[in-house]
């Protein structure tokens, strides 16, 4: 067969033309273009048509959650499993298991101002949190409400730059390994201590305010501090309740971090937060038997300070966020149900358990004065070195006067009532 070719002409141009055009305008109805926005088929209480249904992009404010490759999440994973297990006195665990309708709340001992409890666009969720627990131990223990310094471990983590620095996600096992080795902890009222990374992002690779700048004294001397993981996956669903609710009881606080499955299930999330009454309750369970995609899925970690189940039909814990106060929510405060899976997991390859419970076991030494000037008379016994003798010579009283204070440690000068001869 031969092929006869078309003689050109303007209205085989124009035909051409008008077919494309036609193809163009009916395209997008039958076949979806590549790269485009799936369809989501949406329940009444889903999102409203049109309000954020694509996917969160890095450079939003109201997207600050952690997005861990899968090694990295992995290592989360293992991390947890590792971590020892959180004490709890079983004949506290058995009377909170079989006696449920009560409630009990430490946000009273957490000092914030929930405006400034902003993370922006850094995804250090894992840092408020678990500063939030440091922050409920210093109140219990030394009596002590103190907003403590997130730009401190901002500024210092891994050195305050790289790929793994705070905004790029972290585990409460990576916290609890850096105040052990820092053994202090500085107050957000300290120079340079405030807040100051909410605008950036991970991809910044580093944080706008150099370690080296921001004042140390005074700080809070830590003597110990390790996470544990609370029991609960496995674990009957009252079991799991009473386990929390126990180290609640402790006077401790909480860190509840948390994976989501796709970006359908983070959209359902932030409406939530942005859209909901701060009494309303989330039920995370529609992330629960959900394939794992590590291209939208993301996390996030939180504080709990409570939980009110007098209502057994409406159970929850008490969530501090760390996303500030919009309108709705005050407090910066959200609830979460008790009547929840615990043994949740994701599908597919990358998934694995979705809800971890864990919490410090930290010791703050007692409270140490601040002291300044001419300070105090000492009595004690002071010994100075006579070199003619070859010996030390005691010597009793004297004044101390102190020039700077750093915690537990002190630099100054001490003049004495009497020098000896020699």
């Amino acid at each position: 067969m031969r092929l006869i070719p078309l003689k050109r002409s303007k209205g085989l141009k124009w035909l051409l033309l008008s077919a494309l055009v036609l193809l163009l305008l009916v395209l997008p109805l039958t076949t979806p273009l590549i790269g485009a926005p799936t369809a989501i088929t949406a329940s009444p209480q889903a999102l409203p048509h049109g309000e954020h249904l694509n996917p969160c992009q890095p450079e939003e404010e109201e997207c600050p959650m952690m997005r861990p490759s899968p090694e990295e999440k992995l290592r989360w994973l293992e991390s947890h499993r590792q971590a020892p297990q959180v004490q709890l006195p079983k004949t506290l665990t058995a009377a909170l298991e079989k006696a449920p309708g009560g409630s009990f709340s430490l946000l009273d001992h957490l000092a914030y101002v929930p405006s400034e409890r902003y993370q922006g666009t850094c995804g250090n969720c894992w840092v408020w949190a678990g500063t939030g627990i440091m922050e409920v131990a210093l109140s219990v223990q030394n009596g002590i409400k103190d907003r403590l310094s997130i730009q401190y471990f901002n500024s210092k983590y891994n050195g305050g730059s790289g790929p793994n620095w705070a905004c790029c996600g972290g585990w409460l096992e990576y916290f609890a390994n850096f105040y052990a080795e820092e053994k202090k902890a500085v107050p957000w009222s300290n120079t340079n201590a405030a807040y100051a990374d909410a605008n950036r992002y991970c991809s910044h690779f580093s944080t706008s305010i150099p370690a080296s700048s921001i004042a140390t004294g005074p700080s809070y001397f830590i003597n110990s501090i390790t996470a544990e993981a609370i029991p609960t996956f496995g674990l009957p669903q009252e079991q799991a309740i009473a386990n929390i609710k126990a180290v609640l009881h402790q006077n401790r606080a909480v860190w509840f971090a948390f994976f989501l499955a796709d970006g359908y299930e983070v959209q359902q999330f932030r409406h939530f937060w942005f859209y909901q009454p701060e009494d309303a309750v989330w039920d995370p369970s529609s992330t629960c038997g959900k394939p794992y995609n590590p291209s939208s899925g993301d996390g996030h970690a939180v504080l709990c300070v409570g939980y009110n189940d007098e209502d057994l039909n409406n159970r929850y814990w008490i969530m501090v966020n760390s996303w500030g106060a919009p309108s709705n929510r005050p407090n910066g405060i959200f609830l979460v149900s008790m009547d929840i899976d615990y043994s949740c997991q994701h599908q597919g390859s990358h998934g694995g358990q979705v809800f971890f419970w864990e919490t410090l076991d930290i010791a703050f030494a007692p409270n140490v004065p601040q002291l300044s000037g001419k300070s105090f008379y000492t009595a004690c016994s002071i010994k100075t070195y006579d070199w003619r003798c070859n010996k030390d010579v005691p010597i009793t009283g004297g004044t101390i006067y102190i020039t700077s204070q750093d915690g537990h440690k002190i630099q100054g000068y001490w003049e004495p009532d009497v020098v000896p001869e020699g």
